[in-house]
């Protein structure tokens, strides 16, 4: 699903019922892309990942990143290094948290500030916001409306949120 033009979601089948029928993966970029949030550690999350970046996006991953930090979002950041040499950036107060899901060497710490992505023109950028830890998407002039996800130390993101719905507050993906 086009979410902008250089944002695109990925709903992969989920039984899971903590789910809604289908669990969400980014793609921010063309070429060599951004993942956000990659899934659990399973094949079917895998076989989404190589099968359809290649035969619909003719795409590689470049760098992966997670919105938080629970299992089904960041599992498959060590086997993303592993099988695609991608860089792996994660906030920096979540990798303590992450523990075996993160790759030996190629992880990233993300500190307030800190720009990057798969090109130029398509970055995430960390912000502060309150006590929340904020990672908004900055897209080139005429891109669309900025995607942000957030990190609050107090309480994770929502996992039932509708892939592309944004929120009422403008740019927030809810």
């Amino acid at each position: 699903m086009q979410v902008t033009p250089s944002v695109r979601a990925v709903q992969v089948p989920d039984t899971n019922p903590m789910h809604p029928q289908f669990t969400t993966i980014y793609l921010v970029g063309r070429g060599q892309v951004l993942t956000i949030d990659s899934g659990e550690d399973m094949e079917r999350y895998r076989w989404m990942l190589r099968g359809y970046l290649a035969a619909v996006e003719k795409a590689e991953i470049g760098i992966s990143s997670v919105t938080h930090y629970h299992a089904d979002h960041s599992s498959n950041l060590r086997w993303l290094r592993d099988e695609f040499g991608s860089d792996v950036h994660v906030l920096e107060e979540g990798i303590p948290l992450m523990g075996g899901r993160l790759p030996d060497h190629g992880v990233q710490a993300i500190h307030h500030g800190t720009e990057f992505g798969p090109s130029d023109d398509v970055k995430l950028q960390t912000i502060h916001a309150g006590a929340q830890r904020r990672l908004r998407l900055l897209l080139p002039r005429g891109g669309g409306r900025p995607l942000h996800g957030r990190h609050n130390p107090r309480r994770q993101l929502d996992h039932h949120r509708r892939p592309g719905r944004l929120s009422q507050q403008p740019g927030l993906l809810a």
